[in-house]
């Protein structure tokens, strides 16, 4: 009678689950076809168009922010009118979106039943950030799946890997997560290739604007340095520099520690890897990757729809909920994190004082309206602190029920 009563408490999971999903995706590509929506597509095609066919630098010519590496594998895009570009991409991410949430389930859990995979997909797809990134246009579920892919075929395709790993450095704050991670865990094979397709697309790419790349590399770092250097930055919804920012109201000084905590922590994470002997085992536990994903979340500028670099952490911790070995040792700690994750990344409370408020993020001192904006910030450290608390005060335990 038990079992059936799981049995059923699963299936009506999975329903609610996939009816939330559907609502959830299906309300972000009616938005990506909406007037003033896909603007971040809009942005990049842009970008890409007036490189490819008018051989304009575009770090001179707008604000572009993506590596021009990465701009050159999205110029196929300016093949399609404007008016289909949306709609094409808004279906691409649609299909890539479960396509990740069932490739990190399986990735930690590979012999668990395909219904506890389905609904773990379709509880990634409810989240808030999923259906913004789709609404918006955004590449980050296309960047987050060629690094999450290149970490699933390392192993038996390190070239293929090295290849995905340059096209997820499309995106460089997303990209950058999958490159700690080959460079803890020795790829370094995977790393050399991707460096050397980087480098291919830089030429090729300061070629067409009949630029040297150092000329390229400096009109890009410049835009970089006006976008995140300055005291106007650009606020995401992960970064920790603005809640420090709100406190010291300094940007200097914001930055100095935003940057002490940053490196501590990589220094940190460096440290746990170095000193774990069994390297293996760790590296199969998804350790490293989730640690690697936190802190790039923590560290760097990312929007809502960033949001992506999360599924590794939530893809363990639901497999260690199902995990008849796992959950015994770890107890009710990771259902507990995993729901009030899940229930936050659907809600997504700074999007809902936004609304409440009428305000927009183009308001310079939003984050000091309301410190309910600054919830999101909090995700990465709580992962941190849960990753932290795993590896030591478990004393690594759970390692051994990978």
């Amino acid at each position: 009678m038990l079992t059936n009563l799981f049995r059923y408490r699963d299936k009506a999971l999975m329903i609610i689950a996939g009816f939330l999903a559907i609502v959830s995706i299906g309300k972000g590509y009616r938005n990506a076809l909406m007037p003033g929506q896909s603007q971040d597509l809009l942005l990049v095609y842009n970008w890409t168009k007036i490189w490819l066919w008018n051989g304009v630098n575009p770090y001179d010519a707008s604000y572009a922010n993506y590596l021009p590496h990465g701009l050159l594998i999205l110029s196929p895009l300016t093949l399609f009118s404007e008016e289909w570009i949306s709609p094409i991409w808004g279906v691409l991410n649609l299909i890539i979106a479960p396509l990740i949430g069932y490739l990190a389930f399986r990735m930690i859990c590979p012999q668990e039943p395909i219904r506890k995979a389905i609904t773990f997909t379709l509880m990634v797809c409810t989240w808030a950030g999923i259906r913004v990134g789709i609404g918006n246009g955004q590449f980050s579920l296309w960047a987050f799946g060629l690094g999450l892919l290149a970490v699933a075929i390392s192993d038996k395709k390190p070239y293929l890997s090295g290849i995905l790993l340059a096209l997820s450095l499309t995106k460089p704050h997303i990209g950058c997560a999958f490159v700690l991670w080959a460079l803890f865990v020795c790829k370094f094979k995977i790393l050399i290739i991707s460096v050397c397709i980087m480098i291919a697309g830089w030429s090729l790419f300061s070629l067409r604007v009949l630029q040297t790349p150092l000329e390229v590399a400096h009109s890009f770092f410049v835009v970089l340095e006006d976008q995140f250097f300055v005291s106007d930055f650009f606020r995401g919804n992960f970064e920790l520099r603005p809640l420090i920012y709100v406190f010291l109201s300094d940007s200097i000084s914001a930055g100095i520690v935003h940057n002490i905590i940053v490196v501590s922590s990589l220094i940190v994470i460096g440290t746990i890897i170095i000193r774990e002997r069994d390297k293996q085992k760790l590296n199969k536990s998804f350790f490293i990757l989730n640690l690697c994903c936190v802190w790039c979340l923590m560290s760097f500028f990312h929007n809502v729809y960033d949001i992506v670099l999360m599924i590794p952490f939530m893809a363990d911790l639901y497999g260690t909920m199902i995990s008849p070995n796992r959950s015994v040792i770890l107890g009710s700690l990771p259902r507990a994190v995993f729901w009030g994750f899940q229930f936050s990344f659907v809600a997504h409370l700074p999007g809902i004082v936004w609304k409440l408020t009428q305000q927009t993020h183009q308001i310079v001192n939003l984050s000091m309206i309301h410190p309910l904006l600054h919830f999101d910030r909090l995700f990465p450290l709580l992962a941190l602190a849960y990753l932290l608390y795993l590896f030591w005060g478990r004393n690594h335990i759970f390692l051994k029920h990978v």
